[in-house]
């Protein structure tokens, strides 16, 4: 997910500083400035946003399988699943947005003006998609279906979910130090426990700069044949405009502060796929994150480790954690190994952290 947005939101910033700035007019002088605000310029921001809202609302209900449900959490977190969801998302959202780019019409309007009003160059004029024949069966059949699916629907769902963590937040906020935990442990918990916050952030920022957006798609929708012609109304769009670009810009900052992975990813699209040697950084997070441990359970070597402990307190007998947190936290198996003579038991367990396994 971490990958899939670092491209989706930079590309989303990058579109949304000439779709809000550029010219805003019902006339254009050029045909490619018609065609590119009619047909792309927003449809394709609020498509790469949509994908973006769709991703984060995956990111918040893993979350929420990692706090209620940690057993299925673990289920879902493979690599198969993650490209199947974000290839449906993507293909889904993407052909939800094919018919308003299609509608869409430029025209030109050099002949139909006053031989006092004309000029030297064309004048064109762009009818986006989102005008189209406002009065036919099939535009309004749309109208409710992008209404529902792609904007309230999912902005309940995200509420939801957002009200599943907050609870699940609050429920499991304990001092760690009194979990009896070991200091890798309280570690992971803090991390997703600022993980799981910063997600709440990313959520309620989105809710603030949409939701007047969203007004301003419903109350002020400008007519085909209508210029906007009122400071007021220019001031408003304006304002709406800017809400959209700081929200990519907040998810772009907030990422890359939140995860070192994002950042690289984020550097990696500026610097058009430059990354660094990958298997060189896979071999230092291993050997500085990896570690194996045998415990050998038999009588004799449990009698000999209680005295080494009775004569040395400093050095305590090797305990099984038993605790909830432990057991919700790592996946152990148990398997025989012979070394002749005798035959030991090893006891093999992995920290689980999202969707890293770390043996």
């Amino acid at each position: 997910y971490i990958k899939f947005l670092s491209i989706v939101d930079l590309c989303s910033l990058l579109l949304s500083i000439p779709a809000g700035y550029a010219e805003q007019a019902c006339t254009f002088s050029t045909y490619v400035a018609a065609f590119y605000h009619t047909h792309l310029g927003w449809n394709l921001v609020f498509m790469l946003r949509n994908i973006s809202f769709f991703t984060i609302i995956w990111m918040s209900y893993d979350r929420l399988l990692a706090i209620w449900f940690n057993k299925k959490f673990m289920d879902v977190q493979k690599t198969r699943i993650t490209i199947s969801r974000l290839t449906v998302t993507c293909f889904w959202v993407m052909m939800s947005y094919v018919p308003i780019m299609y509608w869409g019409e430029v025209l030109n309007i050099s002949d139909l003006l006053a031989p006092a009003a004309r000029s030297r160059r064309d004048i064109w004029v762009g009818h986006p998609g989102y005008n189209f024949k406002p009065d036919t069966v099939l535009y309004r059949v749309y109208e409710v279906y992008f209404a529902i699916f792609l904007q309230i629907l999912p902005a309940v769902v995200l509420l939801g979910l957002s009200v599943g963590l907050i609870i699940g937040l609050i429920k499991t906020h304990k001092p760690l130090e009194k979990k009896n935990l070991n200091a890798h442990m309280i570690k992971r918990k803090k991390r997703q426990y600022f993980s799981t916050v910063a997600l709440l952030l990313i959520n309620l920022t989105y809710v603030l700069c949409s939701v007047p957006y969203l007004i301003l798609m419903i109350d002020h929708v400008t007519p085909p044949s209508e210029c906007y012609g009122t400071a007021e109304k220019e001031i408003w769009i304006g304002s709406m405009n800017s809400l959209m670009v700081v929200w990519s810009a907040f998810n772009v900052t907030f990422f890359i502060f939140l995860n070192k992975d994002y950042m690289k990813e984020a550097k990696s699209v500026v610097t058009l796929g430059m990354r660094p040697n990958r298997e060189s950084f896979r071999s230092n997070r291993s050997s500085t994150r990896t570690s194996r441990v045998s415990i050998d359970l038999s009588p004799e070597s449990k009698a000999k480790r209680q005295s080494l402990s009775s004569n040395n307190s400093r050095r305590p007998s090797p305990t099984f954690p038993t605790s909830p947190d432990f057991a919700m936290g790592m996946k152990c198996k148990k398997e025989s190994v012979t070394f002749a003579p005798t035959t030991k038991t090893l006891i093999t367990c992995a920290y689980v952290d999202d969707a890293t396994y770390i043996v």
